[in-house]
């Protein structure tokens, strides 16, 4: 009977894990900035533990190590950010960093705002399709928040309020599958830190 009960622990736990999409790909979780860190650093990139001491036994948690069996959880990562509706966002072409010729009158009016409002630095945020592997993403995005962050100083804003992170293609704008949304997605947007 003991065995019984032991296998049927075992398929419950395996179920849930297929059912929460345990089976399927594994994605990284990537956190904001890390509290108390300076602005524009990002946190470690890895998955996010469940609260254990809020989940009983058979809930998703291993008794025995505490471990998550649910897989990843997907965090927001602008909580706590306040979005800098002022400033627009800008796009880019497919795996590109470049600033595009469209974007650059974008890009110019975004810095008139910045000189003519200080008081509070930026988080250049930078964000992709999920075309492409998720490392390669996170790479690409920061190549276009760095790019970003350049034609700004290059405009004339301070560069000590202006920083950098990617969230690669973690934070979705859209989330579809169609050229349109891949389109919406491969972008960089700008949020407040206040000094």
């Amino acid at each position: 009977m003991r065995e019984r009960k032991s296998l049927v622990g075992i398929l419950v736990v395996v179920v849930a894990l297929c059912l929460t999409g345990g089976c399927g790909k594994k994605q990284n979780v990537k956190g904001g900035p890390t509290p108390g860190a300076p602005p524009g650093e990002a946190a470690g990139i890895g998955e996010l533990p469940l609260d254990t001491a809020e989940l009983g036994e058979g809930e998703g948690v291993s008794a025995s190590s505490g471990q998550n069996l649910l897989g990843p959880i997907r965090q927001d990562p602008n909580v706590g950010k306040t979005r800098i509706t002022e400033l627009s966002t800008i796009y880019f072409d497919f795996d590109k960093d470049e600033i595009r010729p469209d974007q650059q009158p974008v890009l110019e009016s975004n810095a008139q705002y910045l000189l003519d409002n200080g008081g509070f630095s930026v988080e250049i945020q930078g964000h992709c399709d999920e075309q492409g592997s998720p490392e390669y993403n996170l790479a690409l995005g920061e190549r276009r928040a760095l790019a970003v962050r350049a034609y700004l100083i290059r405009s004339g804003v301070d560069a000590g309020r202006l920083y950098t992170i990617s969230y690669g293609e973690e934070a979705p704008a859209v989330e579809a599958n169609t050229p349109e949304a891949y389109a919406m997605n491969r972008r960089a947007e700008f949020w407040m830190i206040q000094k």
